[in-house]
């Protein structure tokens, strides 16, 4: 039997055992199964989950699991960790993890992954999602975020699901307004050119002219 398989048996027996509190925490605050998430493993999230974790148990920062799956979709230090995120989160959303649950920095797992240019777990949670051109309570979109931290993957991600480059958000800014952001990433002309092919009008002005 190969090690990691003796290993996700032991933590089954564990799990199973009347004392056991699969919800314990660190010093940090963080549960078993938000520390499955950032390894990430899905096995055993699926097992801490069919054991009762709680999805929307919420550490000393104010994110769930969702958060930190968003957050590290696109990093992690097992094989095939690029593929694991986006699965992990189907299983935490299945199971009820709140999708516009707000950490204590004010982001939402969508709004994690927007920032941070994690276009798969964009995708993800997108598909999730009633209304992309929502705008947060300081009036950013999702594309004008992705766009004012200079982040092509995400704008690209959030183009490729019908985002619009056209809604205002704060001070009347558009996602072009911060093209000099972009460019200052290897892909940023690129989700320039990507912006005017949606749509996005370029003589429009923001409330400082």
């Amino acid at each position: 039997m190969e090690e990691s398989a003796v290993e996700l048996a032991y933590i089954r027996r564990l799990l199973a055992t009347s004392d056991y509190d699969v919800d314990a925490r660190d010093a940090r605050g963080r549960t078993c199964l938000q520390r499955a998430v950032e390894w990430p493993d899905s096995t055993l999230v699926q097992v801490m989950i069919a054991h009762g974790a709680d999805v929307n148990a919420i550490d000393m920062e104010g994110r769930r699991s969702l958060h930190h799956a968003a957050y590290w979709s696109q990093a992690g230090a097992i094989e095939g960790s690029f593929d694991a995120r986006p699965e992990i989160m189907r299983h935490l959303l299945a199971a009820g993890a709140v999708l516009e649950a707000i950490d204590g920095y004010g982001d939402t797992a969508l709004s994690l992954a927007n920032d941070n240019g994690r276009s798969d777990a964009i995708a993800r949670l997108l598909n999730e999602r009633e209304d992309i051109n929502a705008k947060d309570e300081w009036g950013h979109t999702l594309l004008d975020r992705a766009a004012w931290l200079g982040s092509p993957a995400a704008v690209m991600a959030l183009l490729s699901v019908r985002a619009n480059p056209n809604v205002s958000g704060r001070h009347d800014n558009r996602p072009l307004h911060f093209a000099a952001e972009l460019m200052n990433h290897p892909e940023g002309e690129r989700a320039i050119r990507a912006l005017v092919q949606a749509g996005a009008k370029l003589d429009v002005q923001n409330s400082y002219g």
